[in-house]
């Protein structure tokens, strides 16, 4: 069910105070908008804009039946934990840009060659350059697809690899920490975020065949701007959205593709 919240100043001045937009539009939400809460993340949306997402986000369906308020976010700072699972700078697998480069050229090309080649060698020996060519580029997007290039990789070999970042939340200080391979610690406060990204996008493995693998990318917008990615499995997204639960309220968090 949908639940729906019309902006009032009498009874919603406290999310008014915290000055929210909605994540699709960029508009500020004023008294009067009708808007609804997704129940995992806690992002407001305006009831026009949750209908474009196919009353749907943070791949569930459910909305929150009352506005939270924000000054019953940090009653207790329970002891910080990292997440299990390592980021690091730059993917946990990077697609092959010259095989894609070549694909798009073969593929833009046969069209031409096609008639060429028919005309040359037979039409037969034609539609198989064709099918050649499709087979060629299905191959690179199969490729490219594959988390990383190990022999039989074992799950932690692929979550683990070229990760040397643990990031945590921090409610006594209220803000994210970033936990290097050294141990040195950096703290990014939530009144310095202007904006959370993140994304998962799923694919499956050759070698794990029958497991699936998720690619997380987190984007943390503020003075600055870092991008930080895992490679984890399905069965690690609990925790994940049990990280962005403890997110504070009024701290924009959305979750889309960048």
């Amino acid at each position: 069910m949908t639940y729906t919240h019309t902006i009032s100043s009498e009874t919603h001045q406290d999310f008014l105070n915290q000055d929210r937009t909605d994540p699709i539009t960029g508009e500020k939400i004023e008294e009067g908008h009708t808007i609804v809460i997704c129940a995992a993340c806690k992002s407001a949306f305006f009831i026009e804009s949750w209908q474009y997402l196919n009353e749907s986000h943070c791949e569930q369906f459910d909305t929150l039946k009352e506005i939270p308020i924000s000054k019953n976010l940090f009653l207790e700072a329970k002891p910080m934990e990292f997440l299990n699972f390592g980021f690091a700078y730059r993917p946990m697998y990077v697609p092959d840009s010259g095989l894609k480069v070549l694909g798009f050229l073969m593929l833009v090309v046969s069209p031409i060659l096609f008639p060429i080649v028919g005309i040359a060698l037979g039409w037969a020996i034609a539609i198989l350059f064709f099918l050649s060519v499709i087979g060629f580029i299905g191959w690179i997007e199969w490729h490219n697809g594959k988390p990383l290039k190990l022999k039989n990789p074992t799950r932690k070999q692929i979550e683990n690899t070229k990760s040397h970042l643990n990031i945590g939340v921090n409610l006594k200080k209220q803000g994210i920490v970033i936990k290097e391979k050294d141990n040195k610690e950096k703290l990014i406060l939530f009144e310095n975020i202007n904006e959370l990204k993140y994304f998962i996008n799923y694919h499956p493995t050759q070698d794990l065949s029958s497991k699936l693998f998720c690619q997380l990318k987190l984007r943390i917008e503020g003075y600055t701007v870092i991008t930080y990615y895992a490679t984890i499995h399905k069965e690690t997204i609990p925790e994940w959205s049990k990280f962005i639960s403890q997110l504070p309220y009024n701290l924009r968090v959305i979750n889309t593709d960048f």
